[in-house]
């Protein structure tokens, strides 16, 4: 078994055993508000439909070109390499716009040192952390998956240049298939955290809106339509008093 088909099945396998670990011993972030009394809009549907875009061309990619090279779907050429590359354009196209989309809110900022210091309160604190529109975490994450999908896209797209001979095109190869494993991995984390250890998360990509309630209590910083007021300090239970 040769090393890229040894970590491709072993990491997927390990983060998926490491993540069902940390919701036994650590639990959600905190537990879903018990009242959810207004809800306020968080994401357009132009940031739905492009978020959508993204997660589905991902999904094709992997599905082509992830399980080909490491033997278990079919070889990739006829109707896979067009699938794959049809994906790969669409994926192209969701990146770019979400860099214009979400660039400018991902900025790190002074708050979010704090933040990522307490590992966002996914560890041992279920401290009320300081957060804007998106976390330390969800910026790191966007930063990361832009540079992943760069490098996917370059190690993808250089090989048709003929510029580099056998040797470079098999080089780039690889890189594109590391960076791309990269990139499933860092997606399988965001599924995680958005969809299971952080309540309600996924109402937001999917709906487009959030409890005033769960803005308070996760992104206590983001004033839209008076969302947000300050946390306070926890009662029992690590619930914050009202």
């Amino acid at each position: 078994m040769g090393v890229f088909r040894f970590v491709s099945f072993t990491l997927p396998a390990l983060a998926v055993v490491l993540f069902c670990l940390h919701y036994l011993i650590f639990g959600p972030r905190r537990a879903k508000p018990a009242q959810e009394t207004r809800f306020i809009p968080r994401m357009s549907l132009l940031e739905r439909l492009v978020h959508a875009v993204t997660i589905v061309s991902l999904l094709v990619l992997a599905g082509t070109g992830w399980l080909a090279a490491i033997g278990i779907g079919p070889a990739l050429h006829g109707w896979y390499l067009i699938a794959h590359c049809t994906a790969g354009s669409f994926f192209t196209l969701s990146l770019v716009i979400t860099a214009f989309l979400w660039a400018d809110a991902c900025c790190f900022e002074a708050h979010d040192g704090r933040w990522l210091r307490g590992s966002g309160g996914y560890l041992l604190g279920k401290e009320c952390l300081p957060a804007g529109r998106f976390d330390g975490g969800q910026k790191l994450m966007f930063w990361v998956m832009l540079v992943l999908g760069l490098a996917v896209l370059v190690t993808a797209t250089l090989p048709f240049l003929k510029w580099f001979g056998t040797d470079g095109q098999s080089l780039l190869l690889r890189c594109h298939r590391y960076s791309g494993l990269l990139l499933i991995l860092v997606t399988i984390k965001h599924v995680y955290l958005v969809a299971v250890a952080k309540p309600a998360g996924l109402r937001a990509m999917t709906v487009g809106t959030v409890s005033a309630e769960w803005a308070t209590r996760y992104h206590p910083l983001w004033l839209v339509a008076g969302a947000s007021r300050p946390c306070q300090p926890d009662g029992e239970n690590g619930e914050p008093k009202q």
